[in-house]
């Protein structure tokens, strides 16, 4: 589910022009969390990536 996830907040925060930063605001997650995330620094609960996805899929993404 990562990888696909995060592809899928690449093209939501491409398409739709929004930070990172705004993003993470929007799903109630930490700006360092996410960047860590992203750099499989960091691990995110099936919780918050539920959330993320969610979040995704009412925006068709």
């Amino acid at each position: 589910m990562n990888d696909n996830l995060k592809e899928r907040i690449r093209i939501f925060l491409d398409e739709l022009g929004i930070t990172a930063t705004a993003f993470c605001k929007r799903v109630d997650i930490s700006y360092s969390t996410y960047q860590n995330w992203k750099r499989d620094t960091q691990r995110l609960s099936l919780k918050t990536q539920e959330k993320i996805s969610n979040y995704l899929a009412k925006y068709n993404f």
